[in-house]
């Protein structure tokens, strides 16, 4: 009995009595279960004294007073970040570059090219155009005046454009009253932070009387758009829009050339009548007739006539979609014009002339008149049929109604003769 009870006690190693605990099979350190939830970090002490250890810190600004971060130039242009880190605001916006050069006549770029370097280095860039022409762009107001003077004392022709910043801002107001004072719209607007150049009413095209509009030039500012958001303007309900863009070429009166206006533009004068290499005020030619040469094509017309070939092409490739006819500008199939003679008032045909009745034909010195009442001595005919044609609609028309009339009157006979035999087989009723 001992050796069993001895056996037994040997084979319960374990805790005293009251303590006895079941062995899992389960490995330890495995995850707790559901209810139980993992315990916290212990906070880092020192073992021997169990007082929370003491983390060295930095503060990499602590070397700088308030005095010094506002003279520091490195500390310029910085914001602190939410996590107190240091970011660089962005760099201010760039001035645009200056507008391009274009210059003409340039059949050897090599001294070009040397004049340049020696003057401003080679910080420009060039494109090759068509006709021995280079579009010279500069990234330097201070070289785009300095290449400017050594063009004009080198006599070279060329042409340009205005500054981006100094080009006006233009609005249109609506619906103020055209008696206001232009002084008091001016007064108004710059009291709103807008710098006004320029004011005037605008008038109808055709009776000249004033309009409740005025054109508004302003200075370019950032601000100038918030001009539109505007609606009560000097106590009235007043619209600030911008202007319709005008699908209009620009020419030049020095050189009878597009894109380009007079007050950018050194290039030899040329005659808008003739081919004289002069303005148009100095040509001896004071009466209109037909030798008017153009310029741009050679032909028989003034310069700034809209009709003219190249001005044509032109508009075809900056307005795809808007070459119809337009207020102020022909369309491309309209006629030649008919320039007068004043010695003998005849109608001048220009070659290329078109014209738009069927059957026209023109031998050359018909006056006006005659063209107008289609007699014209035998010089210029116009006979197109069109009265033998008229009347020949007419007689048709009467000969169609006539057989539609008897065709008519062929069908009614037929149905009373059906209806008349008919009643006759009809049985008689007693």
């Amino acid at each position: 009995m001992s050796d069993t009870g001895g056996t037994s006690a040997n084979n319960n190693i374990g805790p005293m009595e009251g303590s006895w605990s079941t062995a899992t099979s389960k490995r330890k350190g495995g995850s707790p279960g559901r209810d139980q939830h993992p315990a916290k970090q212990r906070t880092l002490t020192e073992c021997w004294t169990g007082a929370p250890a003491s983390i060295l810190t930095r503060n990499p600004f602590e070397v700088l007073t308030d005095n010094d971060k506002g003279d520091n130039p490195n500390l310029k242009n910085q914001n602190l970040t939410k996590n107190g880190e240091t970011s660089k605001d962005t760099n201010p916006p760039k001035d645009p570059n200056p507008p391009p050069l274009f210059i003409q006549n340039v059949s050897d770029i090599r001294p070009l090219e040397s004049l340049l370097n020696d003057q401003i280095g080679k910080d420009y860039r060039f494109k090759i155009l068509y006709g021995n022409e280079v579009r010279l762009q500069l990234f330097n107001q201070d070289n785009y005046r300095k290449v400017l003077a050594l063009l004009k004392e080198r006599k070279t022709e060329f042409h340009t454009y205005k500054f981006k910043k100094d080009k006006d801002f233009r609005v249109v107001l609506k619906g103020l009253h055209h008696s206001t004072l232009e002084n008091d719209i001016k007064s108004a607007l710059e009291s709103n932070g807008h710098t006004v150049t320029n004011i005037w009413n605008v008038k109808h095209r055709k009776s000249k009387d004033p309009l409740p509009m005025f054109f508004i030039n302003l200075k370019t500012q950032a601000n100038n758009k918030e001009i539109f958001k505007v609606t009560r303007f000097l106590n009235t309900v007043v619209e600030f829009q911008p202007p319709n863009m005008k699908k209009v070429i620009p020419q030049c009166t020095n050189c009878q050339r597009f894109n380009h206006t007079k007050a950018f533009c050194n290039r030899i004068a040329r005659c808008v009548k003739c081919l004289g290499n002069h303005h148009t005020n100095q040509c001896t030619r004071k009466d209109k007739d037909n030798m008017v040469k153009c310029v741009n094509c050679g032909e028989s017309h003034p310069a700034n006539y809209r009709g003219c070939s190249v001005h044509v092409q032109l508009r075809k490739k900056i307005f795809p979609s808007g070459i119809g006819s337009r207020r102020g500008v022909r369309a491309e199939t309209d006629s030649e014009p008919v320039i007068m003679d004043n010695t003998n008032n005849a109608a001048v045909i220009p070659p290329g002339f078109r014209t738009t009745r069927p059957s026209v034909g023109v031998t050359g010195g018909a006056s006006y008149a005659g063209v107008l009442r289609g007699v014209c001595n035998g010089e210029l005919s116009i006979d197109d049929g069109s009265d033998d044609v008229v009347s020949r609609d007419s007689s048709d028309s009467l000969e169609e109604l006539k057989t539609m009339m008897k065709s008519l009157m062929n069908q009614m006979g037929t149905l009373l003769n059906l209806l008349t035999t008919v009643v006759a087989r009809m049985p008689v009723q007693n």
